[in-house]
Parts: C-alpha cells; sequence; structure tokens
C-alpha cells in the first residue's frame, strides 16, 4: 500500500501566500481600524452635542416648572410648600380649592410627569453615551497595543513569505523554469524558420511533408532555397526591421511585436557562436 505524498508545491504557495497575506493585512490594519474609530468619534461628538441641548432644554422646563408652582402655592397658599432644587422638584397635588387652581394644579402634575419622563430618557441617553465613550477608549488601547506590536508582525509575516517562496522556487519553480526553458527552445529550434521566425506549422507545404521530411526542415522557402540563403548578405537588423513591418502590418500590438522580435535573436541564423 503507497502513502499518498504531500503536496509539497501548494504547502509551500500556502506558506508564502499566508506570509504575503498577514503582511498586508498587519499592514493596513491599523488604518481601518484608526478611521473606524474616527468616525465613530464624529458620532459621539454630535451624540453629546444633542445630549447637552437636551439638558438645556430640560433646565428651561424645570426653569418654568418650578415657577409655575411658586405662583400656584403663592395663590392658594394650602397644602405642604414644595421643595424645587436645581435637579428635582417634590410637588404634592391639591385635592380641593376653586376650579381655576384645582385645574392649574392638574396642568402642574402633568407637567411634572412629562418632566419625568424626560430626565428619564436624559438619564438613558447619558449612561449610553458613557458606555460607548468607554468602548472607544478600549478600542483605542487595543490599537496602541497592536501598534507597538506591529513591526515584528510585519517583520515576521515578511520571514515566513520570504521563507515559502524560497522553498516553492528552489523545491519546485526552478525546476518547473528548467522544463520551460528546454521547451521553448525545442520549440525555437523545430518549429520557427531559423532566419525569420515565422512558424512553419502554418506554411501549407510544409504540412504536405511525412514527419522524417520536416525534422530537416529549419527554413521557410522564402528565407532559404536550394541548399543556400536567398539574401546571403541579409543583417539581423535589416531582418528585424522587416519582421516589425510586418508585424505592424497584421495589426499586432506592442507586446506581440516584442515576443516576435525578442525571439530573433535566438534563431540559428543569427546566433552567434564564439568558436577558436
Amino acid at each position: 500500500m503507497t502513502l499518498p505524498t504531500i503536496p509539497t508545491d501548494n504547502i509551500y504557495k500556502f506558506i508564502a501566500l499566508t506570509g504575503v497575506f498577514v503582511f498586508l493585512f498587519g499592514l493596513i490594519y491599523p488604518e481601518i481600524k484608526q478611521d473606524e474609530i474616527s468616525k465613530d468619534q464624529i458620532l459621539l461628538n454630535d451624540e453629546r452635542m444633542r445630549l447637552d441641548d437636551s439638558k438645556e432644554g430640560l433646565r428651561e422646563k424645570q426653569k418654568e416648572l418650578n415657577e409655575s408652582i411658586i405662583t400656584l402655592y403663592d395663590k392658594c397658599r394650602c397644602g405642604v410648600p414644595p421643595i424645587i432644587t436645581d435637579t428635582s422638584v417634590i410637588w404634592f397635588s391639591l385635592i380641593s380649592g376653586s376650579k381655576e387652581i384645582l385645574a392649574f394644579s392638574r396642568e402642574i402634575d402633568s407637567n411634572v410627569e412629562k418632566l419625568k419622563v424626560l430626565q428619564k430618557e436624559y438619564a438613558g441617553n447619558q449612561i449610553d453615551l458613557i458606555t460607548k465613550q468607554n468602548l472607544q477608549v478600549q478600542k483605542l488601547t487595543q490599537l496602541n497595543k497592536y501598534v507597538q506590536l506591529q513591526k515584528n508582525i510585519l517583520l515576521i509575516s515578511a520571514l515566513i513569505s520570504f521563507i515559502g517562496f524560497l522553498f516553492w522556487y528552489e523545491r519546485t519553480q526552478k525546476f518547473q523554469d528548467e522544463i520551460l526553458k528546454f521547451q521553448y527552445g525545442d520549440y525555437v529550434t523545430t518549429q520557427l524558420c531559423q532566419s525569420c521566425g515565422i512558424v512553419l506549422k502554418n506554411l501549407d507545404w510544409y504540412n504536405e511533408l511525412n514527419e522524417d521530411d520536416r525534422k530537416k526542415i529549419n527554413y521557410c522557402k522564402i528565407c532559404y532555397s536550394s541548399g543556400e540563403y536567398i539574401e546571403p548578405e541579409l543583417t539581423y537588423q535589416k531582418m528585424k526591421g522587416r519582421v516589425k513591418q510586418r508585424c505592424k502590418h497584421l495589426g499586432f500590438n506592442k507586446f506581440q511585436t516584442y515576443i516576435y522580435l525578442n525571439r530573433l535573436k535566438n534563431l540559428k541564423r543569427w546566433t552567434k557562436n564564439f568558436r577558436w
């Protein structure tokens, strides 16, 4: 029984890409959190301003209510005197008196209840704001702690990525590059005209030959015939100009033209071998 081999290529890629991901995340995470905290702080400031406005409104209502209660008490001089402070009102409703005074008393009772509701709502909003401010402080503290560790995180992730890429290249990619290089070299020397670089398989007369005869063909008939070059004095630069002009005529883009021009130097006719 044979055990499956570990997919080392995928492991090295995973290690390398994980390092890259951690590095990028570690780089942009503080910016993201800082932006988030800044937006939250803007919202908290707006909420604090609204809370301050509501506090001023409560004070105005408190002041109006105090004046109403004092006015009523001065009129009737009955019952227990009201207790009025800056933050509270203790008022005992009247149960006897003229219709006008009783109506005024009921109106005060209603306003007192409304004021209590507003005070309760204000107190709840104040607690919510304090809670949010505490959370904001915690976020800033956590962010500051991360910033202190950021250099180490970036260094470790970069090291992990480097090791992953190094092993990836040494164990797998280097050999794949050699294979691709060999395949490309074989393609250039067997599939292209060794003078102009045209793909021989695109020529009708070449496709009519059998396999053995094709192996003997290195040039197209435009460049080579009867055992010699059609233009023996043709230089590499002139051939390069012709190929460039042909690519332009065929509507090739710059990248395609670059590929055709770049592989000319690898053709047999233009390869200069040093000999003693």
